[in-house]
């Protein structure tokens, strides 16, 4: 099977399998001049928002729940980003986000938004439409998260503690201590996630003509449970105020297990009811080693930054799935499937910035990258059963390297300031299994253009534009069946292509007396676009694979809002609605259909007064997310509440109350539509979940 995967890989002239991390400036450095040239404008919102001729930027600092809190939970309370119930990002409502952490792709991204917390996150940079700095991976743009850096004398940091009501826990330290020209800087951290979940299915086979054949229904109970340890250090050395060295390392080992429980009854009486159990053991590691150089010209805005990093992932999951029938006279049926996923990523990059004038800025750069991928998938039938097919051991390796250069140059022109950019980047892959092999070589350029101008104190406005791309993964090439249960399997697609979009913005910002109002427009027209594809084997499984669908487009304006309400109150308001049209399966064939959808947030944050201590906050967040359409199906919206309660105890230490999901809101819905059946699905996670932490402040001072 995967012999074919490899020569279905090269008929179809696929781009190499795994997305790498964009050049990007030094994790601690400020914006470059090529972004800071037009000015920024910072209002005394929480959270605080800048506007640069590239990106938003936002900070968390005085953010209640960010203090305490994983940045998977707080960063869809940014504007124009939605994390959906089951941890999907979408910026300006459509999915392919890359998401950096200093500039850099971690190891494992789930495992890193689980860790980090906000109150270890400066701000948050958020570019729906990037320059040609960074890599065109993520077709719907970059989401770049900048930890904190502390620079003061003397040791400074913090210490985390938290509970919840699931029997979550954590604990997090993370110390600074800075002498003269060394600086060290580490972290420890515990983290302790419990969670429960209930899927209640409906699956109506059908004939050819669109009768219902049986019904067959599953109620799945779920729950999981996972300890995790992660550590980092870090230290830089500083010989003089123009030079900089950093090394840094970290590391994470995290170990759990799955178990779900199935119901399954059909209306058919030849098929038989039975009772499924499903573990699944799990242990992910990883980790980052990094030296970088940083040097200031004499020039204001000069730099140079060379850094060189490696990161490395191994996951490792064995599912374990029984069947108990119910009928007197059956055998039970065991079934082991195992999965062992390997990711090594070397990177060496270059940025050069150079100021010419106060108005105009080069800026240049090159990175070279190697990723090596490497999957393998077993099967055993444990009591001789075939529900789950024949028995196999299937390995795919991969491995892309990639040589990209860009150049940006940010100038005047009138009123206007104007940044073009071109990137350029080479890419040769090569994909193994079983003997066979499939190589490809790639040079494309990915223009962008940005420009702005400001009409009077108040009022500017920004337009943009950027070409950029998804590429699939090893795990969405490979056709190895991966089953969820005896009845629900996925499978990779070895000719699904990338999907390549162009993306326009026009951004008009308003900003006066500590208020802002600003309104986006944006068109993105996609090609090959990505949809799940759902059809019955002839064992009566559902299997579900990745294809492209077509073409599509997104045309929509976002809103948003913020400033004071009160002498106490302040407001965040964002609202996003869009006009899609895709492809969808109609009597199997595909016809375009339009589709209005929305998203956004609200966040409402109370200061009291101060006496000794700095007040009490209080903050309520509301995020939503509008109806979906798919290639075969569509998905409801979802609403989520989240309320939040800051008291100080001391000049440094703090309790902090968090309750997520309060209305127990984001239950979803779902359905899917072939010829072959129709499917219902709801599924609902636990709410709401009340979480107590105490955050202690390392150092002199509060």
């Amino acid at each position: 099977m995967l012999c074919d995967c490899v020569a279905l890989l090269v008929a179809a002239d696929l781009p190499t399998i795994t997305s790498q991390a964009a050049a990007a400036p030094p994790p601690d450095a400020p914006p470059p001049p090529a972004t800071v040239v037009e000015g920024v404008v910072v209002t005394g919102d929480r959270p605080e928002a800048a506007s640069l001729i590239d990106r938003q930027v936002y900070s968390l600092r005085d953010d209640p729940q960010a203090q305490t809190s994983p940045m998977i939970d707080v960063l869809g309370k940014v504007p124009s980003v939605t994390v959906t119930p089951a941890g999907r990002i979408y910026l300006l409502g459509s999915p392919g986000v890359t998401v950096l952490i200093d500039g850099k792709a971690p190891a494992n991204l789930e495992v890193a938004l689980r860790t980090l917390t906000g109150s270890d996150v400066d701000r948050v940079e958020v570019m729906t439409n990037p320059s040609a700095q960074f890599r065109p991976d993520g077709v719907a743009g970059v989401i770049n998260i900048i930890t904190r850096k502390h620079r003061r004398p003397g040791m400074t940091g913090s210490v985390l503690s938290s509970a919840d009501n699931l029997g979550g826990a954590q604990l997090h330290v993370s110390p600074t201590l800075t002498i003269g020209k060394w600086s060290l800087s580490g972290s420890l951290g515990f983290d302790r996630n419990r969670t429960s979940g209930a899927v209640l299915t409906e699956l109506t086979e059908l004939d050819g003509a669109g009768a219902v054949v049986s019904t067959r229904l599953q109620d799945r109970r779920s729950t999981s449970l996972g300890d995790q340890v992660s550590g980092s250090a870090k230290v830089a050395f500083r010989p003089s105020d123009s030079q900089s060295f950093t090394l840094s390392v970290d590391g994470y080992s995290a170990v759990g297990e799955g178990r779900v429980r199935t119901e399954v009854s059909a209306s058919d009486p030849v098929v038989p009811d039975y009772i499924e159990f499903s573990r699944s053991p799990s242990r992910v590691t990883g980790g980052s080693a990094g030296l970088s150089y940083e040097w200031s010209g004499a020039k204001p805005g000069e730099s140079l930054t060379i850094s060189l990093s490696t990161t490395n992932s191994d996951w490792r999951i064995a599912n374990r799935i029984t069947d108990d029938f119910a009928v007197l006279g059956l055998s039970d049926q065991r079934y082991d499937l195992a999965t062992v996923l390997s990711d090594r990523e070397d990177s060496l990059t270059f940025d050069y910035v150079y100021p010419f004038s106060e108005t105009a800025v080069l800026s240049i750069g090159a990175a070279w990258d190697l990723a090596d991928n490497s999957l393998r998938e077993q099967l055993v039938n444990s009591t001789g059963g075939s529900a789950l097919g024949p028995a196999f051991d299937e390995t795919i390796t991969g491995r892309r390297k990639t040589l990209s250069a860009y150049a940006t140059f940010q100038f005047g022109l009138g009123k206007w300031t104007v940044l073009p950019g071109l990137r350029a980047e080479d890419e040769s892959f090569d994909v193994r299994s079983g003997g066979a092999s499939g190589a490809r070589d790639d040079f494309t350029y990915y223009p962008s253009l940005h420009l702005s101008r400001g009409f009077g104190d108040a009022l500017s406005l920004k337009i943009s534009y950027s070409k950029r791309v998804d590429r699939p993964g090893i795990e969405q090439l490979n056709p190895a069946v991966r089953y969820l249960s005896s009845t629900e399997a996925t499978t990779g697609n070895p000719q699904l292509r990338p999907i390549t979009i162009d993306s326009y913005e026009g951004r008009l910002t308003y900003s006066l007396s500590g208020r802002d109002v600003a309104l986006t427009v944006y068109d993105r027209e996609s090609r090959d676009v990505w949809s799940p594809f759902t059809q019955f084997t002839a064992d009566g499984v559902k299997l579900t694979t990745t294809v492209n669908a077509g073409e599509s487009f997104s045309r929509g304006a976002e809103l948003s809002l913020r400033g004071p309400l009160a002498s106490r109150f302040k407001y965040a308001l964002t609202a996003n609605l869009f006009y899609r049209q895709i492809q969808v399966l109609d009597g199997g064939l595909l016809r375009p259909n339009a589709q209005f959808t929305y998203s956004g947030n609200a966040q409402l944050d109370y200061q009291a007064p101060a006496g000794l201590l700095e007040g009490d906050q209080l903050q309520v967040a509301v995020r939503y997310f509008g109806p979906w359409r798919s290639l075969q199906g569509e998905e409801d919206g979802f609403f989520r509440a989240d309320l939040t309660w800051r008291h100080p105890l001391t000049v440094k230490t703090s309790l902090v109350v968090t309750v997520s999901d309060v209305f127990d809101s984001t239950t979803t819905h779902s359905r899917l539509t072939t010829g072959q059946f129709r499917n219902s699905e709801d599924s609902s996670g636990p709410a709401p979940v009340i979480k107590f932490a105490l955050s202690y402040k390392l150092g002199p001072g509060s």
